[in-house]
C-alpha cells in the first residue's frame, strides 16, 4: 500500500457574530415619576403675579398647614348640623373634560379649553357638582366650605346657586390676573386649589342650605309677605361659632362675619 500525501483541510472560519441591538433610549413617561401630574401641567405658581399669595402658595408650591384645621365632621359635630358634599375641584383636563363627536366625525360643541401647556394660562381647574339638584339649585341661599383633604380652608356664602358663584370664582385665571382684572379673592382660592391638586391632595365643596326668609310686613297701609337674604347673618354666626373654637377663622378667609362679601 502505497503512502498518500496526507492533505490538511483548513478549519473553516466562524462565522461573524452580530453586532448587539442597541438597547432602546427610555421614552419619557407622560407622567411624572411618583405622581399621576402630567408633566406638560404648569408647575410655576402665580406669585409673580401678585405677591400677596405667597402667605398661601410660594414659589415652591403650597405653603398653608391645612391639616391643623379642622375637618368636616369636626364642623359638623360643632354645629350640631349636616354639611352636604356638592362638588369636587378638579383638573381642567381633556381626561375630565373629554370631546364627544357625532355620528359623522364632527364634535358636538367647540372643545373646551383645557391645560395643554406649561405656559397654560387660563383655567387650570374645574368646580364640578356631585350633586346636581343641589349644585344648581336658586331658590335658597348657600354656605359653603371648601376643604383639603377633609380640612376645612375657606367659608363663604352665595345668594345664587353653587354652581353660578364657582363659575365666577373661575374668572380669576391667570390670564385675568396678568390684565388685572379679576377678583384677587378668586384668584387665591384658585391658586390654592390648584397647588393642591399637583400634591395629589382632594379638594372638595361643602355646603348647607340656608333658605330665604318670608316676612309679613304692613306698611303704607298695605300687607305684603317679602322674601329677605339671611345667609350673610347665617355665615357671620358659622364663623363667629369657627373662631370661638379654633381661636381664627378659616385661611382663605381674608374678613369674617357679615363684611365678608366672599
Amino acid at each position: 500500500m502505497s503512502e498518500e500525501e496526507l492533505v490538511v483541510e483548513p478549519e473553516p472560519e466562524p462565522e461573524p457574530k452580530p453586532e448587539p441591538k442597541p438597547e432602546p433610549e427610555p421614552v419619557e413617561d407622560d407622567v411624572a415619576p411618583g405622581s399621576k401630574i402630567p408633566d406638560y401641567y404648569p408647575k410655576t405658581t402665580g406669585c409673580e403675579l401678585y405677591e400677596k399669595l405667597i402667605t398661601k402658595v410660594n414659589k415652591d408650591g403650597l405653603c398653608i398647614e391645612f391639616e391643623s384645621e379642622p375637618t368636616i365632621s369636626d364642623f359638623t359635630e360643632t354645629i350640631g348640623e349636616k354639611i352636604q358634599k356638592v362638588g369636587d375641584c378638579i383638573f381642567n383636563s381633556r381626561d375630565n373634560f373629554p370631546i364627544k363627536f357625532k355620528k359623522n366625525g364632527k364634535p358636538y360643541a367647540k372643545p373646551k379649553s383645557v391645560i395643554d401647556s406649561l405656559d397654560y394660562d387660563r383655567n387650570l381647574i374645574a368646580y364640578v357638582g356631585v350633586n346636581q339638584d343641589r349644585w344648581i339649585e336658586n331658590t335658597s341661599e348657600s354656605i359653603y366650605l371648601i376643604t383639603i383633604n377633609g380640612h376645612i380652608i375657606k367659608i363663604g356664602e352665595t345668594t345664587c346657586s353653587l354652581k353660578e358663584r364657582f363659575q365666577s370664582y373661575l374668572c380669576g385665571d391667570r390670564a385675568a390676573m396678568k390684565k388685572g382684572s379679576c377678583s384677587t379673592t378668586n384668584f387665591i382660592v384658585n391658586e390654592v386649589c390648584y397647588s393642591a391638586l399637583l400634591l395629589n391632595h382632594t379638594v372638595e365643596i361643602y355646603a348647607i342650605r340656608v333658605p330665604k326668609e318670608r316676612v309679613e310686613v304692613v306698611r303704607f297701609g298695605v300687607t305684603k309677605i317679602i322674601t329677605y337674604s339671611a345667609v350673610r347673618g347665617i355665615e357671620e354666626m358659622l364663623t363667629d361659632i369657627f373662631e370661638n373654637k379654633y381661636s381664627h377663622i378659616p385661611i382663605l378667609c381674608s374678613q369674617k362675619g357679615s363684611n365678608n362679601s366672599n
